[in-house]
């Protein structure tokens, strides 16, 4: 009985699939050395040679010109393959010369189907048959393709890519000797079906290796792109002593230091041949090295801060989100006034985006100026949608009452749903930032990736604090964001495609427009306005950290925020010949001079209670003077405080607490208690508990409360189980030892400064707090080593920004603190009073007195301003 063609498939796959895992070296008995198999290839290899010397005397039997040009193309294959197998024994590549023998034994095959044509019967006129040709020429023809991407294998550059090669290879071979079998048997249709995926593996394999040519590419270029900056920081630093001003000159060494460090990251990236995750690295090294050699005058041209850029693109989602929440107002007139202001910000933004790629660093006060008028626009969008929405929400005369928008009538679950469905999306979005390769599109990209964090986590507090309409609000901006997002995405689709279908062509023009001799003279007045208002805007920032009083602090910020949009938007509306730029410009103008002389009326008032407090000689300890019980000096003093002899809160030394009384003299309260750091000990055994089945922790808790039962311990975790946990983790503390409380142990021995992490950024959320970092000093053996811890602490607090420490020594944890003055002093618990210190003499006396000791320094990484929830 003749086998079914299903079965005839399943024998085949499994033959295909035992010619691929199966040990290549069967004729061999045992356990073959390396040598056995070498000289086992090296046999074969010789009788391929004597077969293919044996078909080359038999040529002039071939009668047909097509015969013998198929003869000649697959001998001179078949040779090369050969003198391969020889190269690769001679490398000791045995694995390689196996690999080469299959495919001199294809190439073999390949040439004895041309001699078989000289036998009579079907055979014969199967291979008459034109079908025949064809795929004996195709054989030969993916045969000549097949040999050229065993070379190719060496230009991948992942494991992943290799992989899937090596697989595709290993099908390849196998295909090939198959087609060749069943060519010579005549079987054309299987030939066809197996030629057929010879081709698609082919493809898949070219694919594979056009990629790791790409990629090749790709890191040569960076290379040399790493290269050309070197070069290039290296000739400005030689000519910064041309920069007189010690301002200047510092910058240019900041920059100059930031151009080392993205160097030096990228080239890591790139020796990891991370092409991808060197990208934007590669442009801060680019924008580094153009800001370094504007500062030395050998470049006209340097991008701008990227943070103007970001600025931008929030404000456009910010102004999309309140387009959409106005569409939910019937109030036409409302709608009216809203797009008016709308156009104007639209416009602005346009003309800004081109103000930033275009002019650079050059322009950069005139995009501060920009972005403040685009904000103050903002603004009034702002007023425009509250005003339309308590309009909306208020009873009218006949009493009647008008319909709520959807806007005010959401519920928690629903904002909750439309939240996961809008991260749900941007996310997805977000996964597809491969296909971008355009540099703008992808700080587009990683600046709509940050504010898409900012605002997921704006939303889920929020939510989580029941502020229904405001998290309705944000899910708005944050739909907005999605659809910049998208547009993103299209628009990186988009040029790939262009890029690989019409390289060479054309950038369209760009768009240009000119003022009318009138509005230039209108617009010139206009410039010096917000030339004035952008330099005591700027004064006026300078003074800002002087304000003490948190009300007046509040005010000014608001004042602040009005004039940063009124600064912005007045900048973009003069950057642009717009019909209505004109009129916006004016009542942007009207609105600085209003708004900047109250700001400055408090810096005024601020300037003159500083110039009274300066009056007072600075000590250099300043003894407390509020005590109460358990603190030296109750004082408020979260934010940094002011004045020659500024005040800090101290608590009272409590055994060897010390670490919460530092803790506590950083955030300026008491917001550590000796429960937190019992929990922060007894931490590991809650975590112990939580671990357990409930008969484990039965039974366990049965030897710490003898008369508890298994149904009151369900119903003492169902009311709180995180009490159960505690309570029985301080009993099994108790039981280690002696009946001691965990604070009677940390009184008696202390704290670990991992503790004090685990502590406060438990309590992250709670105290509105960034997270608190530990960074190790060195043990210092030199003055060098003394030298670097001090770098370090410099970088935490000069680079970073932080403005409170917290210094663990000898077994003793103190707390430094900056005033407004920025001027450091040392509050320790054991000691009547806090004491001036330069920070830098601190840490350089503290390392030497403690030479075989790692200090610990805990910190934030930036200046804390205080956030905690009423």
């Amino acid at each position: 009985m003749s086998k079914g063609k299903i079965e005839v498939e399943e024998h085949q796959w499994a033959q295909k699939v035992f010619n691929l895992f199966s040990w290549k070296f069967d004729d061999l008995d045992g356990d073959p050395t390396p040598a056995k198999i070498a000289e086992h290839c090296k046999l074969k290899n010789e009788s391929y040679k004597k077969a293919l010397k044996a078909y080359d005397t038999q040529e002039q039997a071939l009668t047909k010109q097509a015969q013998s040009d198929t003869f000649v193309s697959l001998y001179k294959n078949c040779t090369d393959r050969i003198s391969g197998v020889d190269s690769h024994l001679k490398d000791g590549d045995i694995a390689d010369a196996n690999s080469a023998l299959d495919e001199v034994e294809a190439c073999l095959e390949a040439i004895g189907s041309l001699f078989g044509t000289r036998s009579s019967g079907k055979k014969e006129s199967v291979r008459d048959d034109p079908k025949f040709a064809t795929c004996l020429a195709r054989l030969n023809e993916q045969a000549k393709n097949f040999s050229s991407y065993k070379s190719k294998r060496n230009e991948l550059h992942t494991p992943e890519q290799e992989e899937l090669f090596d697989e595709l290879y290993k099908q390849t071979v196998w295909l090939e000797r198959e087609a060749a079998k069943e060519l010579q048997g005549g079987h054309l249709e299987r030939t066809d079906d197996l030629l057929f995926q010879v081709e698609a593996n082919l493809q898949g394999l070219e694919n594979i290796t056009r990629a790791g040519k790409q990629q090749t590419v790709g890191l040569n270029t960076a290379r040399a792109n790493i290269k050309d900056a070197k070069a290039r920081i290296n000739a400005a630093y030689k000519l910064r002593k041309t920069i007189s001003d010690k301002k200047l000159r510092k910058e240019f060494e900041e920059r100059y230091k930031q151009a080392k460090n993205d160097i030096k990251a990228a080239e890591k990236l790139i020796k990891q041949e991370k092409t991808e995750e060197a990208q934007p690295v590669l442009a801060s090294v680019s924008a580094s090295v153009e800001q370094v050699e504007y500062a030395v005058g050998t470049n006209t041209w340097a991008p701008l801060d990227a943070k103007y850029s970001r600025s931008t693109k929030f404000h456009k989602t910010e102004i999309q989100s309140y387009y959409q929440q106005i569409n939910t107002i019937a109030d036409k007139a409302a709608k009216r006034e809203f797009e008016a202001h709308y156009q104007r910000a639209i416009n602005q933004i346009a003309d800004l985006e081109v103000l930033i790629e275009g002019e650079g660093r050059a322009a950069e006060e005139k995009v501060k100026n920009d972005i403040a008028a685009l904000e103050q626009e903002i603004q009034s969008l702002e007023n425009c949608l509250v005003d339309a929405i308590t309009k909306a929400n208020a009873p009218d005369t006949s009493n009647q009452t008008l319909t709520q928008s959807p806007h005010l009538q959401s519920k928690p679950e629903e904002c909750s749903a439309q939240h996961q469905k809008l991260m749900d999306r941007i996310n997805k979005l977000l996964s597809q930032h491969s296909v971008i390769q355009d540099q703008k599109l992808l700080e587009d990209y990683a600046t709509y990736k940050m504010l898409a964090e900012q605002m997921d986590s704006q939303v889920s507090d929020l939510l989580q604090r029941n502020y229904v309409n405001d998290a309705r609000a944000q899910l708005t901006a944050l739909e907005g964001l999605a659809n910049n997002l998208q547009a993103c995405i299209d628009q990186a689709i988009a040029l790939k495609a262009q890029n690989d279908h019409e390289p060479n062509k054309e950038k369209p023009p760009e768009r240009a427009g000119e003022h009318s001799a009138n509005e230039n003279k209108k617009a010139s007045d206009y410039k010096d306005i917000l030339k004035n208002a952008r330099a005591t805007h700027q004064q006026l920032i300078t003074q800002k950290s002087k304000i003490i009083d948190p009300e007046k602090l509040k005010e000014f910020n608001l004042l602040m925020q009005q004039i940063d949009k009124a600064t912005v938007l007045l900048g973009d509306t003069l950057s642009h010949a717009k019909s209505d730029s004109l009129e916006k410009a004016d009542l942007l103008s009207r609105e600085l001079q209003a708004v900047l002389p109250k700001a400055q009326v408090i810096i005024d008032e601020v300037l003159l209670a500083a110039a009274e407090r300066a009056k007072e000689p600075k000590r250099k300890k300043i003894k407390y003077k509020n005590s109460a019980k358990g603190v030296r000096n109750n004082v408020d003093a979260r934010e940094k405080p002011s004045g020659p002899n500024p005040e800090f809160y101290c608590e009272v030394q409590d055994g060897q607490f010390c670490l919460k009384h530092a803790m506590n003299a950083c955030l300026g309260f008491g917001a550590i208690s000796v429960q937190d750091m019992e929990d922060g000990l007894l931490q590991a055994n809650v975590e112990g508990f939580k671990t357990q089945t409930e008969t484990q922790l039965f039974s366990e808790l049965n030897g710490y409360y003898p008369e508890l039962t298994l149904q009151e311990m369900r119903k003492q975790i169902k009311a709180d189980p995180d009490k159960l946990y505690r309570n029985a983790a301080k009993a099994q503390f108790g039981m280690l030892f002696d009946g001691q409380a965990p604070a009677e142990i940390i009184r008696a021995n202390g704290s670990e400064p991992t503790m004090g992490l685990a502590i406060v950024n438990g309590k992250q959320k709670e105290l509105g707090l960034p997270e608190f970092k530990n960074t190790w000093l060195e043990k210092p053996k030199s003055g060098a080593d003394i030298q670097a811890n001090v770098e370090k602490v410099k970088e935490i607090t000069e680079k970073n920004g932080a403005d409170r420490l917290v210094i663990g020594a000898g077994g003793h944890f103190i707390a430094l603190r900056k005033n407004a003055e920025d001027e450091w002093f040392e509050v320790d618990s054991l000691e009547d009073g806090s004491k001036r210190i330069d920070l830098e003499d601190y840490i350089k006396t503290q390392s030497a007195r403690h030479k075989n000791e790692a200090l610990s320094i805990l910190h934030f990484d930036e200046e804390l301003t205080y956030k905690k929830a009423e």
